[in-house]
């Protein structure tokens, strides 16, 4: 029997679907916090869209007075994880003439129309008998909240910029976060301390404009290598506005470390990444990597192709909550942190897009930016001193290199022995190699004697009969700790070959004859064929994902993607216990 919920305006009994429950509850809101009574609110009201009415009614309209002629506010209200819907209720807006609006899933969205097609996200909303001027308070920190989803914003911010200017999405809207992110660490010290990045609603665009630029201005120069302190937004008043104010109710650095990562690798536009071969890699792999390998606090981590940082990330946090165990004191915690991340972490990428993207990942979770250079890893000999003396002796090694592409360039091949068929001594160089084999080397020279790495590698490497010259390497060189296959769906929707992950371990002195490798295969990747996620309380019908109407999972969460990789993370510390591998910890 389905169950039922009280329409708190229709005053009658109705089947308490998803949609209707977030419905009830800002209902509920708008009439105890807003003061908005029960006579001046209609459900469900038909919405002329020129000279016929649009398909969909709006779910709630608040009009002025009970007469109910002209109206004040339209809610447009989705089921929890539902994304869209944001289009429609602006068109409901323009259609009645509505100033104010709200979305809302659970966590509503306010909306300020300026002018026709004109929107902007506003602090708040005005409660019974106010208007816009009483809603400008401050914003300060304890106003704001968690974000997650950014990039349902960061889609949303790219086709409005895209009806009023042709520019560079990626660095335009990075900007704008780079911005907030500079608020927030610099302004925000207490709960009290107010933002400077915000628009007010009564302000002109202009004026609010200029406060970001300047906010970004300043960033730019103190956080220099990042943004040249030269290179101006080069967005318009208009959209710097809408993109800002966007974001100005979210407190990003108190947010999942998954919801900013995954926001800023869809923000790299995917033929971008494609024609490079730079397929990211999914977080719960990540996640499972690192916790398999588990670093330590005076371990030094390293990845020679670090694209938006997700290895490192993960391992900063996976170190951060050790030292929150074994510290109590909150200064020296920061301190802990701040030494691990400034001294510990390296990376390399030679895309500066993706280098950009990294280091301000870094500054959110603990301000590792100086030691992520733009440099070929495989191109050793132009690495400058610096690079060469960072990434020597390296304690764990984590990479995704890129697939595509095979390096043909002799004068880099020649820097590899794995350039060489067989035995190096005979001169007898490839035309070409492919970059996976070149980084399993490359992984080799930066290890110190006992570091251990993990590689995602083309499973063919593993297999291909002409390929056994490279796993006589491997073995020659390394312990091999682990195999693990992966779901072919794992890195859809960019790649579609399976792939496996190598856990390994440079020998220290002598090599063993015989020892045992834990292997598995993972059947859920957490991804279905469309590269989409998949969630526990998903169920897959047909090739359709049926989402359990009790399930209050928010997509974000790690937790809850349904992969079977955590367990096979529990089965390898069991092994490596039982192996009495060093690394593991009683």
């Amino acid at each position: 029997m389905s169950k039922k919920i009280q329409c708190l305006i229709r005053k009658k009994f109705i089947v308490e679907t998803p949609e209707e429950k977030v419905r009830q509850e800002y209902l509920k809101d708008l009439i105890e916090i807003y003061n908005y009574s029960e006579d001046q609110i209609s459900l469900e009201v038909p919405v002329k869209m020129g000279s016929t009415y649009a398909k969909k009614k709006a779910d709630i309209v608040v009009y002025e007075d009970k007469a109910k002629i002209q109206i004040r506010l339209i809610v447009e209200n989705k089921k929890p994880n539902r994304k869209d819907g944001l289009d429609q209720l602006h068109s409901y807006m323009n259609a009645t003439g509505a100033i104010f609006g709200v979305w809302t899933n659970g966590v509503p969205v306010y909306q300020l129309r300026e002018d026709p097609n004109k929107f902007r996200t506003i602090n708040a909303i005005p409660k019974k008998g106010e208007d816009i001027a009483d809603i400008d308070n401050p914003l300060t920190r304890k106003d704001l909240i968690k974000i997650e989803d950014l990039i349902s914003i960061v889609k949303d911010c790219e086709n409005e910029i895209a009806l009023q200017q042709g520019v560079d999405f990626f660095n335009e809207i990075f900007k704008i976060i780079f911005t907030k992110i500079y608020d927030e660490k610099t302004n925000l010290g207490k709960a009290d301390s107010k933002c400077e990045f915000r628009i007010k609603a009564t302000e002109q665009a202009k004026d609010g404009a200029e406060r970001i630029k300047s906010l970004f201005a300043k960033a730019s120069k103190k956080w220099s290598g990042i943004f040249d302190e030269s290179e101006p937004l080069k967005l318009n008043d208009y959209n710097i506005v809408y993109t800002a104010s966007s974001l100005q109710n979210y407190f990003l650095l108190e947010s999942d470390i998954d919801v900013i990562g995954s926001a800023f690798e869809a923000m790299v536009n995917p033929d971008f990444k494609g024609d490079l071969g730079q397929y990211f890699t999914p977080r719960q792999v990540v996640k499972s990597c690192v916790e398999m390998l588990d670093p330590k606090e005076h371990e030094k981590v390293a990845d020679p192709a670090c694209g938006s940082g997700g290895f490192l990330i993960f391992a900063m946090d996976h170190v951060y909550k050790t030292i929150e165990k074994n510290w109590d004191k909150i200064d020296e915690i920061a301190d802990h942190k701040k030494d691990y991340a400034q001294q510990m972490v390296y990376g390399l990428d030679y895309d500066d897009r993706l280098v950009k993207v990294c280091k301000a990942y870094m500054l959110i979770w603990g301000d590792g930016r100086s030691n992520i250079k733009c440099q070929d890893a495989l191109d050793e000999k132009n690495w400058p001193n610096e690079t060469k003396k960072d990434f020597k002796n390296i304690d764990l090694v984590f990479s995704n290199p890129p697939f595509s592409g095979d390096l043909t360039k002799t004068e880099v091949l020649s820097q590899y022995d794995l350039s060489f068929k067989g035995d190096p001594s005979l001169n007898k160089i490839q035309n070409k190699q492919t970059k996976p084999v070149l980084f399993i080397e490359k992984c080799l020279r930066i290890l110190k004697p006992g570091g251990r790495c993990c590689i995602v590698l083309p499973q063919g490497i593993l297999n291909n009969l002409n390929d056994s010259y490279i796993r006589e390497y491997i073995d020659k060189n390394f312990r091999i700790l682990a195999v693990v296959g992966l779901e072919v769906n794992t890195f859809k929707p960019y790649t579609t070959p399976k792939t496996s992950l190598m856990f390994l371990q440079k020998w220290k002195e002598k090599k063993l004859d015989n020892y045992k490798i834990f292997t598995a295969v993972s059947k859920k990747s957490g991804k279905d064929k469309r590269g989409k996620n998949v969630f526990i309380g998903q169920q897959m019908i047909k090739g359709f994902k049926i989402e359990d109407p009790n399930s209050d999972i928010k997509e974000n969460n790690l937790g809850n993607i349904d992969t079977d990789l955590y367990e096979i993370v529990k089965e390898f510390k069991k092994f490596a216990k039982s192996e009495k591998l060093d690394f593991i910890n009683d």
